[in-house]
């Protein structure tokens, strides 16, 4: 048939950058200039109503430059549904389904999925997400879900001075003017993480008091960095900022590989820590905004 080509590629997940088992396939179809790709992916343990972020990617200099070309919410075990949009021009990127050398498929909870359309491998830590000029943010299907991706993230980790962070988190996340938050930890359990002056109050928090925050955030239960951090470091950082706002952060350090995997995960800033010693690397922590937790 003129104008129609359909094609269907195998995806894979990847652990720790290594390709493991096959998690099912998506079907693509392309008729007169118009693409409609379908997922169907099976994923054991993926929670629901995660926003999955789905990336055409093209290879240059050695990356995978990633084009987001729509957000959907998972379901039990499960990424399903569909995505339309120009083909020669997908979701307004300038870029045609055939420059395309495959696409990856990224979770808040840490899934790092994969298909290619050339010989090369995927490595995920050769990943960046690029905007093109006209492009559009593709929306969440809920609202619920939209909230946590209207915090912006930079393209890349970035680590920040005193000046610099002051500016970085939203009056969104800002503490109540007249606060009813219940908290269980004291000022006599606080700590001093930084020596700037820039946390007006920290505390060492643990992973289960992860299901004390908003239910915004309850994708940070399964965040696997987050995870990661604590197993590690035996603590996460909950803290108030000079301008009253909450910052949750990871203790970890800074270097190429560790700041792919924060930004994957949401926390693209890293501020330097005493308390964080390591040798032959740069300790601290990797921190985001928050909405304030409830204790009662």
């Amino acid at each position: 048939m003129s104008g129609y080509r359909r094609f269907v590629a195998y995806v894979y997940e990847y652990l720790k950058g290594k390709k493991e088992n096959n998690c099912g396939f998506i079907k693509v179809e392309e008729r007169e200039q118009q693409c409609r790709i379908e997922l169907h992916l099976h994923c054991p343990g993926l929670p629901a109503d995660l926003p999955c972020k789905i990336y055409g990617f093209v290879r240059k200099d050695g990356l995978m430059n990633g084009i987001l070309l729509e957000i959907l919410n998972t379901r039990p075990d499960a990424i399903e549904g569909f995505i339309e949009t120009d083909s020669a021009s997908m979701n307004a990127s300038g870029i045609s389904l055939d420059q395309l050398n495959g696409m990856l498929f990224l979770t808040e909870s840490g899934s790092f999925l994969g298909t290619q359309w050339d010989d090369l491998p995927i490595r995920p830590e050769d990943f960046r997400e690029i905007k093109t000029d006209h492009q559009s943010e593709p929306n969440v299907a809920t609202a619920e879900q939209s909230e946590e991706q209207s915090e912006e993230l930079p393209e890349s980790p970035v680590v920040l001075t005193q000046q610099s962070t002051e500016q970085t988190v939203s009056s969104q996340w800002a503490v109540p003017q007249e606060s009813t938050v219940s908290f269980p930890y004291s000022l006599q359990d606080s700590f001093v993480p930084f020596t700037d002056g820039w946390l007006t109050n920290a505390w060492k928090i643990q992973l289960n008091d992860l299901r004390h925050f908003p239910s915004q955030h309850n994708s940070l239960r399964n965040n696997r960095f987050i995870q990661y951090g604590f197993y590690n470091f035996g603590h996460l950082l909950l803290g108030i900022t000079c301008q009253e706002q909450y910052i949750l952060g990871v203790p970890g350090c800074y270097n190429q590989q560790e700041s792919f995997m924060a930004g994957i995960f949401g926390f693209s800033y890293f501020r330097e820590s005493s308390q964080i010693q390591l040798p032959h690397s740069k300790g601290g922590y990797w921190y985001r905004s928050v909405y304030p937790p409830d204790f009662h």
